[in-house]
């Protein structure tokens, strides 16, 4: 086994195996089953986009394991995930608490904080599963899931969700200087409604940060590793991201067509601002700002996760995404802005700083 130039399976750093048994970065023990054979991971002048891919490539990477790897994954995350609702539910019929009780395991009562710490446990234990499967399973860090840099930004994550931020308050004025505004205000408790926001900022990014490991780290590195194809790879990670979402209740009482499109389209926009940018950071922040919003200041009537936001949008008056054209236009200025920043590409050549097609 030539071992010179080899890459560790845990760190990616590069090593003579063939005299170190350790990895002198991380200390991983080198063999067999966790060698990576040379590739071009660490050149620098590769776009973001490839060296993020070719971070499938780290330890052990065969397609099956990746398979196994998302059955496990799904597994910790919607079965053993669920065992804190399922135990608090339970405990509540069994104790018959009166401020409190479950409907179809969902938390009622006098506040939103029990339901929403429960639902967001399955997130946390999702997140742990995620970890474990990294480590054990593939045997590299947990890190190549979210970027290709050396350290994780967490500069671009506040950049992107600030920038989101201000364009939903941009929305939120203009939608209420209107004659008929579709938001309406819910006068939320002043206690309830801090209490709440500090479980917002607390459990949030663990939630988004579960989706976007998953679904824009895991599922696209397991993806390319069969499909190079970065298109394909984009609409496939989406699809799965938009079909677990039709668990929901909100598409059955907003309609179907809009509330799917608006995640697929959400989907596919963050799938390619991940693989445009090398990881997950912006996207996350992105995401993570998207979500807060909804929690903290303009809700669904009916949603997957309801909260003393201080405005409600009625069944009526669908707007979680105000429509598809305004949300293309949003994602459009988004990415019009980030560019801007990050010089991905250019608009005068129109060119991508990779290809859709292949590697």
């Amino acid at each position: 086994m030539k071992t010179l130039n080899s890459f560790c399976g845990m760190c990616g750093a590069m090593g003579d195996f063939s005299i170190h048994k350790y990895c002198i970065r991380c200390g991983n023990r080198h063999d067999k089953s966790t060698e990576i054979k040379p590739y071009r991971h660490r050149d620098l002048t590769r776009s973001p986009a490839n060296t993020f891919l070719d971070n499938a490539n780290l330890g052990i990477n065969r397609w099956w394991v990746w398979t196994l790897g998302t059955l496990l994954i799904l597994i910790i995350w919607n079965l053993l995930g669920f065992i804190p609702t399922w135990i608090t539910c339970n405990s509540l019929n069994f104790f018959t608490i009166e401020s409190f009780y479950c409907d179809s395991y969902i938390i009622m009562g006098i506040s939103h904080i029990p339901n929403f710490v429960a639902a967001n446990s399955t997130f946390l234990i999702g997140l742990v599963g995620i970890y474990y499967v990294i480590k054990f399973i593939h045997k590299k860090a947990f890190k190549h899931l979210i970027t290709f840099r050396k350290e994780i930004d967490y500069k671009r994550t506040m950049y992107s969700a600030s920038l989101m931020g201000a364009i939903l308050s941009i929305l939120l004025i203009l939608s209420l200087s209107s004659e008929n505004p579709d938001l309406k205000f819910q006068s939320p408790k002043l206690a309830e409604y801090i209490l709440f926001s500090l479980m917002v900022f607390a459990l949030t990014p663990i939630q988004v940060l579960m989706e976007e490991v998953f679904f824009r780290g895991y599922v696209i590195h397991g993806i390319h590793l069969i499909i190079k194809n970065k298109s394909v790879n984009i609409i496939i990670s989406s699809a799965l991201f938009t079909v677990l979402h039709l668990a929901n209740p909100e598409p059955y009482e907003y309609g179907f067509m809009p509330y799917i499109s608006a995640i697929f389209i959400m989907a596919i926009f963050l799938s390619l601002i991940t693989i445009l940018d090398g990881g997950i950071e912006i996207a996350a922040g992105l995401h993570l700002m998207n979500n807060m919003w909804i929690f903290m200041i303009a809700n669904t009537e009916t949603s997957v996760l309801n909260s003393p936001s201080l405005f409600i949008i009625p069944i009526q008056k669908y707007a979680l995404m105000p429509d598809i054209p305004v949300q293309v236009i949003i994602d459009f200025v988004l990415l019009v802005l980030l560019n801007k920043k990050y010089k991905w590409f250019s608009w005068r050549k129109m060119s991508l700083p990779f290809s859709l097609k292949n590697n």
